[in-house]
């Protein structure tokens, strides 16, 4: 089997197990773009000084991403999304020390990131849900134990699944067009217009 497959199968796997993960409580989804997207749920809490909790933390290939949004959003379980957004940061690929094939790799790795955000945000905006991209954090990534200890969570994670965790998990709150900002529109913050 080529690696190509067998990455498929994992994705589809990952977004099955999403999927059932999902079950039937509304949610906040957090994802975090890439050739494995990160995904979490958020359910928010009942009452206003309690913390919500996460339902599910997982990833998937940007297929079966696309799918479960879609399918989220027709179950009406999809509150809102959060997605992360590195397009308006500088790429780093042109400092010195680099060669010319490390600058090229970054650049086609950023380019890709950059498609698939525009991919889910346009999505998003075909299916109405509200949606506010952020930053990346700048800070150490999260590990498992990390995740456990933050916010409870017991189920088996990747680092894609934890960053859109971490993304959610750090950053719920309004979204859509009247939603407040943090920054700039240009900057992290900024609500998705919805069409």
């Amino acid at each position: 089997m080529s690696r190509t497959a067998t990455s498929d199968v994992s994705a589809d796997t990952s977004a099955r197990d999403a999927a059932e993960a999902g079950g039937t409580t509304s949610f906040v989804l957090g994802i975090d773009p890439g050739a494995s997207t990160g995904l979490a749920g958020y359910a928010p809490s009942a009452g206003p000084r309690q913390r919500g909790r996460l339902v599910f933390v997982t990833s998937a290939g940007p297929l079966p991403t696309c799918r479960l949004i879609a399918a989220w959003r027709r179950a009406g379980l999809v509150l809102s999304a959060v997605v992360e957004d590195s397009r308006s940061l500088p790429v780093y690929a042109r400092h010195a020390g680099k060669g010319r094939g490390e600058r090229d790799r970054v650049a086609r790795s950023v380019g890709r990131i950059d498609c698939l955000t525009e991919l889910y945000l346009d999505l998003l905006r075909s299916l109405s849900v509200p949606a506010r991209c952020v930053e990346p954090v700048r800070e150490a990534k999260w590990d498992a134990a990390a995740l456990r200890r933050l916010t409870g969570f017991e189920g088996p994670t990747n680092q894609h699944g934890r960053d859109a965790a971490r993304l959610v998990w750090t950053d719920v709150g309004p979204v859509g067009p009247s939603a407040p900002h943090r920054r700039g529109a240009e900057g992290s913050g900024r609500a998705v217009r919805q069409r």
